[in-house]
C-alpha cells in the first residue's frame, strides 16, 4: 500500500490539516510537539482501528474546537486500484469507511492494512 494523502480534521492538535506524500521513503520532521507523532497515529488508526498512544478515543479529539467530528482520511494505492479508509469520530460513536462504505466492524479495516511504521528517534 502506497499512501498518497492523508486528511486530518479535528484530530488531535490539527483543525484541518492535508498532508501529502511522496512515493518511496517520506521523512516527518519537525520540533517537538509539533504534531510528527499525530500524524503517525493517524495512519496507525487507519490501518489498525485503534490508536497506539491511548484507548480513550475522546484522546484524540482537538478540544480546542469544540463541535463537528474528528476524521482522519487516508488515500493511497494498493496494487492497481485506489483506496480510501476514513475514521469518524462523533459523540456518539467511531465509524470506518472503506471507499465511501461503512464497514460495521473495525477488524474490516484490517483486510486493507494500510502500512508498516517505522519510527526511530
Amino acid at each position: 500500500m502506497t499512501i498518497e494523502k492523508i486528511r486530518l480534521t479535528n484530530f488531535r492538535n490539527y483543525e484541518q490539516q492535508e498532508i501529502e506524500f511522496d512515493q518511496g521513503i517520506n521523512i516527518i520532521y519537525g520540533d517537538n510537539a509539533q504534531g510528527k507523532t499525530n500524524v503517525v497515529e493517524a495512519v496507525f488508526v487507519c490501518s489498525l482501528g485503534k490508536s497506539f498512544r491511548t484507548n480513550k478515543e475522546r484522546e484524540m479529539v482537538n478540544v480546542s474546537v469544540g463541535e463537528g467530528p474528528t476524521m482522519v482520511e487516508v488515500f493511497g494505492k494498493k496494487s492497481d486500484r485506489e483506496i480510501t479508509v476514513k475514521y469518524e469520530l462523533t459523540e456518539e460513536k467511531k465509524s470506518f469507511y472503506i471507499n465511501g462504505v461503512k464497514v460495521n466492524r473495525t477488524s474490516d479495516v484490517l483486510r486493507e492494512y494500510l502500512c508498516g511504521i517505522v519510527c526511530t528517534g
